[in-house]
């Protein structure tokens, strides 16, 4: 059983402090779960976007080879899309009436 992981830096482990990234966690869950052997084909990407990962899938054929050839898809990404707003919000610098136009 094949594991294919997508996405941005939390599924990478970048914010884990030398945690395991949940996406070894769950290929060694399934693998408890269904007494199957599970490869994980990581492809998340530190610093990625939701933009980004569809650009990949778009016109990378790896990518889509990985999607064909995987029994399980997971995908997490999102989280680097807002990191914008974020920023502009301690900053003190969103707009709008309420100043919340992040």
């Amino acid at each position: 059983m094949t594991l294919l992981a997508l996405g941005d830096s939390w599924p990478y482990g970048a914010h884990c402090n030398g945690c395991t990234p949940f996406p070894q966690l769950y290929a060694q869950g399934l693998k408890t779960e269904l007494s199957r052997e599970v490869t994980l084909l990581n492809l998340v990407t530190n610093g990625g976007t939701s933009n980004s990962l569809r650009q990949s899938l778009a016109s990378d054929p790896s990518y889509g080879d990985a999607v064909r050839r995987s029994d399980v898809v997971m995908i997490s990404t999102g989280a680097n899309d807002m990191e914008p707003a974020g920023q502009s919000w301690k900053a003190g610098t969103c707009g709008g009436a309420d100043g919340l136009d992040c």
